[in-house]
């Protein structure tokens, strides 16, 4: 084969193929977790003691049917697992592919006392030009920061509940992509999240990765609901 005819066939292989760039000073991913359909990795991040968890696993559902779900933010504390509190403060359409959430939290995640804060949230169809993809990206809020010695923000909270800690790590994101001609979807998920306090971060690891199982439940169980059936896309709309 001509010399010329071979670097063509490769340059097009390499502008058809997907191609991952993975940096070499990136941490590794390991493995700690691996339950059904779940499997659950962390790594170290730079300049913390907390390591960043990514969770994938699949919901035998098309991927806005999922995105609903993950986007139900009011609804949380009614199926989110150790969810006591969910509160949107503000919604906000930045284009025809994202739009924006201010969202207020509060947690009884397992070994801790009550935790609470404040995230803006990005929801983003056609994630990377790819139709049918969804990333739902999250970080500490820079528009609000709500803190409990504000009496509106006592009275979301049940009245059993005193002094809760505030978080001040937390960011984060979804990436649904559909699978099997967007019948089922496999999520993606992944977090960094520092709960403060003194608990050991040894114990703080296991307890961010141990949720896993629960919120992955909390998903399927969530996405039958007939109430999603409204956020069907219209067909051509995609």
């Amino acid at each position: 084969m001509p010399a010329w005819r071979t670097a063509a066939i490769l340059l097009l292989i390499s502008v058809l193929m997907p191609v991952t760039i993975v940096r070499a000073d990136e941490p590794p991913w390991k493995q700690v977790l691996k339950d059904k359909n779940l499997v659950v990795f962390n790594r170290d991040v730079e300049g913390s003691p907390i390591r960043e968890i990514k969770a994938e696993f699949v919901v035998q559902a098309p991927t806005w049917r999922v995105c609903a779900v993950v986007c139900d933010f009011d609804k949380y504390s009614d199926f989110m697992p150790f969810t006591i509190v969910s509160k949107v403060l503000s919604n906000r359409t930045i284009d025809d592919d994202q739009a924006e959430t201010t969202f207020f939290t509060a947690i009884t995640p397992p070994l801790v006392t009550c935790r609470y804060y404040t995230l803006d949230i990005v929801r983003q169809k056609r994630y990377e030009g790819k139709v049918g993809w969804f990333k739902v990206a999250w970080e500490m809020s820079r528009k609000a920061d709500l803190d409990w010695k504000n009496p509106k923000v006592r009275k979301l909270f049940p009245e059993t509940f005193s002094a809760p800690m505030k978080v001040n790590v937390n960011r984060g994101h979804w990436i649904l992509e559909p699978i099997d001609q967007d019948r089922h979807t496999k999520i993606h998920y992944y977090v960094h999240a520092d709960p403060a306090g003194n608990l050991p971060p040894f114990l703080t690891n296991k307890a961010n990765y141990v949720m896993f199982p629960k919120l992955r439940n909390a998903v399927i169980e969530r996405v039958v609901d007939s109430r999603y059936d409204a956020y069907k896309p219209k067909q051509g709309a995609r």
